[in-house]
């Protein structure tokens, strides 16, 4: 359903939003898509101009893969005790 004029001030893009994009149109318009089991493209209003970051390299180590795994461990930990399934 297109809906135009609605504000999205307050929303948010949920938890988890794979393969969002952001574009500008050669009009200058600026759309992003984002959701979870939905596609939403909303305009964005008020920025003049975006650009892509500059190509960089990242140096993932063995040390950031054992604290990120540290940190999903203790995280997973502090979790309360899934239900057990209903019958």
């Amino acid at each position: 359903m297109f809906v135009d004029g609605v504000l999205m001030n307050e929303a948010s893009p949920q938890a988890e939003c794979f393969f969002d994009t952001i574009t500008q149109t050669v009009d200058g318009t600026v759309y992003l898509q984002a959701g979870t089991s939905h596609a939403n493209i909303v305009r964005v209003d008020g920025l003049d101009t975006i650009r892509r970051l500059p190509e960089m390299r990242v140096r993932l180590t063995a040390e950031h893969v054992a604290a990120v795994q540290e940190f999903v461990r203790r995280r997973d930990a502090a979790k309360p005790p899934a239900a057990p399934p209903k019958k």
